[in-house]
């Protein structure tokens, strides 16, 4: 038997668009505004709550188990290639027996691509089966986007860390670092809640889907979103390292040129007191006469000498 053919449906909105198999479906929802909450409305009867929460500001990750269908929300982390700053964004998931529908404000490039990609493939695997196998491919390839994303910041913390260790101190360095630091936090903030919501969609799954291998597919997204948390870590404790060593390295350089102006200040003191003293319009100074300055002059060479042979005999210098 061939397989079934998929059609794309629009709905009377541009940002809803929808993947149909049979009497299966993917809505993708491209934007969140109160529009597109009452489309879902008239169409799903979703709750007012679920698609309160759907709309901005971002929420907190969580599942929620309602009449007839799963209400999940997850944070994806996102890049902006022209500032270099990563962001959080929300997807959100309503899972029933015969649709997935995804709810997100299209920055993520990870799912703005596979729906394309499913759009335009001639065979409907991507919406084929039920919700559960559907949803295990998206997510799929959201923690796939996630994998890219790492890649991109551990090249930055790579590059980071040898322009620190050759002796790099351009002006901007700090604000590399910094940047990447913050993007690494952002990126943690994101990823934190997905081995807990996955465990938690698994159990669900295993409960009230018909997809026998729910279990283990679900699995291996749970070992992805471990991987991606540790990998985190690895990341947030190496940027630091490399933070503190930069900073260490700065204070020391400064330090040093503290003290060298300190040694030339207090060099300058005993000069200075001799300038002044000779300075003074009074009767009675010696050295008025005739090689009066040479002497002077050669006096306080002879102390600036003695002052540098004291601070070397002390080893401050």
């Amino acid at each position: 038997m061939p397989p079934r053919r998929k059609q794309k449906q629009q709905s009377k909105l541009k940002t809803i668009e929808s993947l149909t198999n049979g009497d299966f479906s993917w809505v993708n929802v491209k934007a969140t505004t109160a529009k597109e909450m009452q489309e879902l409305k008239k169409q799903f009867a979703f709750d007012d709550a679920d698609l309160a929460s759907a709309l901005p500001p971002t929420q907190r990750p969580q599942i929620v188990e309602r009449d007839g269908y799963l209400f999940v929300i997850m944070m994806f982390p996102t890049y902006n290639r022209v500032t270099g700053v990563m962001h959080r964004t929300e997807v959100d998931f309503f899972l029933g027996k015969n649709y997935v529908v995804t709810v997100h404000q299209n920055k993520l490039e990870s799912i703005k691509e596979y729906f394309t990609n499913c759009a335009d493939s001639t065979f409907p695997v991507c919406v084929d089966g039920e919700a559960g196998q559907v949803m295990y491919r998206i997510l799929a390839h959201l923690l796939d986007g996630i994998q890219e994303m790492m890649v991109h910041i551990g090249n930055d913390i790579d590059n980071m860390h040898g322009q620190v260790i050759a002796g790099g101190h351009r002006s901007e360095t700090i604000a590399e670092i910094l940047r990447i630091k913050m993007n690494v936090s952002t990126f943690r903030s994101a990823v934190q809640s997905h081995k807990r919501l996955i465990s938690k969609l698994t159990a669900y799954g295993t409960a009230n889907m018909a997809w026998k291998d729910f279990d283990r597919a679900m699995l291996e997204l749970k070992e992805d979103a471990k991987e991606n948390w540790d990998l985190t870590q690895n990341y947030q404790d190496t940027i630091s390292s490399i933070h503190d060593a930069f900073a260490s390295d700065v204070n020391v350089k400064t330090g040093e040129i503290m003290k060298l102006l300190t040694m030339l200040t207090a060099m300058m003191l005993p000069l200075s007191l001799v300038t002044t003293t000779f300075a003074m319009d009074l009767e009675g100074l010696p050295f008025r006469g005739p090689g009066g300055f040479w002497i002077v002059f050669g006096g306080m060479w002879v102390l600036a000498v003695l002052s540098y042979w004291f601070y070397i005999n002390k080893k401050w210098l």
